[in-house]
């Protein structure tokens, strides 16, 4: 068993551009996100935000970060979509769009799969929901 599970997040050291509206969920200290619903959620304007919409943009753009009092945070950001797309300058996959933060995913290779390319856009500190975006005559590779 991974004794780190326990463990709150780090801050990332990305954040979102405040002009997007924002969907804030708190869970306690010690709670487990994947496993209870958050204790409060709210919208960065100040309204409250309501079950519905947590379950509806949850796996949204966001990012998970520790508030100065050690409760976890998950700020959803539905707004924004990434563009994700392979850069042949760059010889790399790229994730970009307005209110994005332009990265190289680390995989040279333009005929990757769907799941290789999504994969590296879920493991990184801030998630983007993200638009896969192939060249003209590049087929998909779905893998299951």
């Amino acid at each position: 068993m991974n004794q780190q599970q326990n463990v709150p997040p780090t801050p990332p050291t990305v954040d979102f551009n405040p002009e997007f509206r924002r969907l804030i969920a708190t869970w306690e200290r010690g709670d487990d996100p994947s496993q209870t619903p958050p204790i409060l959620l709210v919208w960065n304007d100040g309204a409250l935000g309501t079950l519905a919409e947590f379950r509806r943009y949850q796996v949204d753009t966001h990012l998970f970060r520790q508030s100065g009092s050690g409760e976890i945070e998950q700020h959803i950001c539905p707004d924004i979509i990434a563009a994700v797309e392979f850069d042949d300058d760059l010889n790399d996959w790229v994730v970009r769009g307005n209110g994005v933060e332009t990265g190289v995913l680390g995989l040279p290779h333009p005929d990757a799969s769907d799941d290789e390319v999504l994969s590296l856009v879920y493991t990184r500190d801030l998630v983007y929901r993200s638009k896969l975006v192939r060249r003209e005559g590049c087929v998909s590779r779905r893998t299951n």
